[in-house]
């Protein structure tokens, strides 16, 4: 498994109160502690506005500010951090708060925090570690249960361990290479090259997996966002409210368009007439769907529907055949209904089940980098086929079109006539007695 140190994204997530050493403490904890360091290229600070005025002058002023000193002593690479890293907490008003003092500043916190612990947890290419040693205790729980909320693999949660006498010194920040004295309050020395600070690595619960979608998108609050993934634990109730097209989910409601209203209320139909689950389609299945939509292009060309000039360019040069007279030619592109095939898919997924990043194997996923092999390239490649899944569906149109292989190729190499003459031929035109078939289906085999 990939491991947090190699992901070219790493984020520090920190809160802090009165205390904004806490930062430095951690990032030396993380970056020159720690036997395999993980040195955040961005770092990410939630605090109260006194909290937010210390953190700028002691972290970040340009003289004085110990962040930047720590990074030079330990010839750290650059680490993105500055004010606009620094989260300052705001209540439901857009208020920004100074302290939490009442339940309602309390429940504002928890929102704020979840809501950035979700945005960062939103990138596939970053990984975050949660520090919750700074800041009131209430904060720091808020930021360990949202990260248990939306934490994927390669998160993490800590806290920091300083040695006695400097915890809390407000002199000290990090354990210095050379030496340099500070004073507790009975005026003791100490030596800041001495001090030991270590990271205590916190197990979490993920469940991440677990929670409907809305919930990773960070729309809902921290108390909302409990609440929801308590009910995703109850025992499932299904409720379809046909005539106000809306569907109850243990007490969730969504409104769904009709044809997702009519897709959902069949598949339910048919499992409880059945008394059986209907199964996700397997690999065949989707094969059969992209041989079923590969010539959809003829209806959208000949219905005009309406698409942007490049985007039919581009589908061209990838779907269909070219041709030349003369090496001169510019040439022209035949069979453009395979175009419009891709770009009808495109249109008609909009409408479809999700299935972005899930399994529609043998097609690689709209998430996967290589999509040769996608359904809709698979569909409107026909007349151009390239991987082995294209070549499937070509091998099956020629074969449905009665084509031996040189015939096909003559076909497919032809100019093309006015096409939008040419008449679509339904099956149920080859229905019918013998003698009743009418004429212009004579040719073709019953």
């Amino acid at each position: 498994m990939k491991q947090p140190h190699h992901y070219t994204k790493r984020i520090l997530l920190a809160v802090s109160g009165l205390s904004p050493q806490i930062l430095t403490e951690t990032l030396y904890g993380l970056s020159v502690a720690l036997d395999t360091p993980f040195i955040p290229t961005e770092i990410h600070l939630i605090t109260t506005l006194e909290g937010a005025h210390r953190a700028k002058l002691d972290l970040l002023h340009q003289e004085t500010g110990k962040f930047p000193a720590f990074c030079k002593e330990y010839q750290l690479p650059a680490i993105q951090f500055d004010e606009s890293h620094i989260h300052v907490i705001a209540d439901q008003t857009g208020t920004l708060m100074d302290d939490i003092r009442n339940p309602e500043q309390n429940e504002a916190a928890a929102d704020f925090i979840t809501r950035i612990v979700s945005k960062l947890t939103q990138d596939p290419v970053a990984a975050l570690h949660v520090s919750i040693a700074g800041g009131r205790k209430t904060m720091g729980y808020y930021l360990g249960y949202a990260l248990s909320l939306f934490g994927r693999d390669q998160d993490r949660l800590s806290h920091v361990l300083v040695s006695d006498g400097y915890e809390g010194h407000p002199d000290f920040y990090y354990p210095s290479k050379k030496s340099r004295v500070i004073y507790t309050r009975d005026n003791r020395p100490l030596d800041t090259q001495e001090a030991k600070v270590s990271l205590a690595e916190i197990p979490f619960v993920r469940l991440r997996n677990d929670i409907p979608e809305n919930l990773l998108k960070g729309t809902a609050g921290f108390l909302e966002t409990i609440n929801l993934a308590r009910k995703a634990e109850l025992p499932p109730e299904l409720i379809i409210d046909a005539p106000t097209k809306k569907l109850s989910a243990n007490g969730i409601i969504f409104t769904l368009p009709d044809i997702l209203l009519a897709f959902y209320s069949w598949v339910i139909k048919q499992t409880i007439e059945q008394q059986q689950i209907l199964y996700r389609p397997h690999a065949s299945c989707r094969m059969a769907l992209a041989g079923f939509l590969h010539d959809v292009g003829k209806f959208a060309e000949r219905a005009k529907i309406n698409v942007e000039r490049q985007m039919l360019e581009d589908n061209k040069q990838r779907y269909c055949p070219h041709h030349k007279k003369y090496e001169t030619d510019k040439g022209w592109f035949s069979h453009v209904h395979a175009a419009y095939t891709g770009m009808a898919v495109d249109i008609l997924e909009q409408h479809a089940p999700k299935l972005v990043g899930g399994n529609v194997y043998p097609f690689g996923s709209w998430k996967t980098k290589n999509t040769d092999d996608s359904l809709i390239n698979a569909a409107a490649a026909h007349h151009k086929p390239d991987t082995f899944l294209q070549w499937i569906i070509a091998t099956a149109d020629r074969v449905a079109s009665g084509f031996e292989r040189e015939a096909f190729e003559k076909y497919n190499q032809a100019e093309e006539k006015n096409h939008y003459q040419s008449r679509q031929l339904t099956l149920f035109e080859q229905i019918g007695k013998a003698d009743e078939i009418l004429p212009i289906a004579t040719n073709l085999n019953p």
